[in-house]
């Protein structure tokens, strides 16, 4: 029996190349293609007005190709609320391996605190971190890369600073002895130190006390700490006046100070900074 050969055409073997030479291509195009990564959001500092972050994005370029970044554009978003945003131009690039982008910005808390309905039971934040990097790669290719990252932040909720309890606890013609209590309120989900504590307090129109003292006083979260104060105010000097305000039975006095506050640790990062406080009130003099 003769057996009959089959001849495929000459086109038929050309485009079954064509096709494998062009998946080749794009494998090894996707290979050498460069890829982008958010590695971390980092806080730099914050006060009480303010967050500072920082996001570090890796690119990977495998091809070791001279990259080209012409713009870079970000959206940071809490709760679905665009908090920041920006586009960086002519970014800083390198031909090695990788190579890492930092891009710093700020946030306002209070802009947090509109965008988070129930602060006050919360003790962090959940937020979104996106953008796209345009880059030029080599001569010839052009790419534009999406990126995003999410995660979780603390709330720094303000201290809480009261006077209470002003009383006074002895009087003379020298003196008046006051006491009074302090109250210091930490709702947040981290302890704070009360370095020091610096307060005037006048009474009438007498000389004000002013005390500065070191208190190295540490508050756990969602606690009150309270400092108990005790001071004197000197009649002796007020002469004439003493033996009017001796006759009053009520006086007027007042509180001003503020208070040096450290946080050990806000998502890796000790923080420090001051809290005024001001209280007014009548003492019971009699």
């Amino acid at each position: 029996m003769k057996v009959k050969q089959i001849s495929i055409p000459l086109t038929v073997y050309s485009l079954i190349l064509s096709f494998q030479s062009c998946k080749l291509l794009k494998a090894f195009l996707k290979s050498t293609q460069p890829s982008i990564q958010v590695q971390k959001i980092q806080v730099d500092s914050l006060t009480l007005s303010d967050i500072s972050l920082s996001a570090y994005i890796k690119v990977t370029n495998p091809a070791q190709l001279p990259v080209v970044i012409p713009t870079l554009s970000f959206q940071f978003q809490v709760e679905g609320n665009v908090l920041s945003e920006g586009t960086l131009r002519n970014v800083k690039t390198s031909t090695s391996p990788q190579f890492t982008i930092q891009i710093p910005f700020s946030i306002s808390w209070r802009d947090i605190y509109n965008a988070i309905k129930t602060i006050h039971r919360k003790d962090s934040f959940n937020y979104l971190f996106k953008g796209t990097i345009n880059l030029n790669v080599g001569s010839s290719t052009q790419l534009s890369i999406p990126f995003s990252h999410s995660g979780t932040l603390p709330m720094l909720k303000p201290l809480k600073i009261s006077v209470s309890a002003v009383q006074v606890s002895s009087v003379s013609i020298q003196s008046l002895q006051i006491q009074a209590s302090i109250l210091i309120l930490n709702n947040n989900s981290f302890p704070a130190v009360i370095k020091n504590l610096n307060y005037s307090f006048k009474a009438g129109n007498l000389s004000p006390v002013n005390i500065s003292s070191a208190t190295n006083v540490t508050i756990p979260p969602h606690s009150t700490k309270s400092i108990p104060v005790t001071l004197s105010v000197d009649l002796a000097q007020a002469g004439q006046a003493a033996l009017s305000i001796l006759n009053q039975k009520q006086l007027p006095y007042s509180f001003k100070g503020n208070t040096h506050i450290e946080i050990p640790d806000f998502a890796g990062k000790q923080v420090v900074f001051n809290m005024p406080f001001t209280s007014t009130g009548t003492l019971n003099i009699k």
